[in-house]
């Protein structure tokens, strides 16, 4: 998991960007958020995790 100590969002991205281990997928996702409104972006990504934390849950039989 991520536990950067960084004291800004550039600072944090820049450290996932440059880390082997973090997915294409995930880069991609952070320099494509980046550039839009961040409160835009916020709703859209909790959206998503609320989206995925059901999936996972019905996949587990949660």
């Amino acid at each position: 998991m991520f536990t950067a100590k960084m004291n800004t969002s550039d600072a944090m991205a820049d450290e996932l960007l440059e880390r082997r281990d973090v997915s294409f997928w995930l880069k991609k996702a952070i320099k494509e958020n980046l550039v839009r409104d961040p409160v835009d972006a916020v709703n859209d990504a909790e959206i998503l995790l609320d989206v995925l934390k059901k999936r996972c849950s019905e996949a587990l039989g949660c």
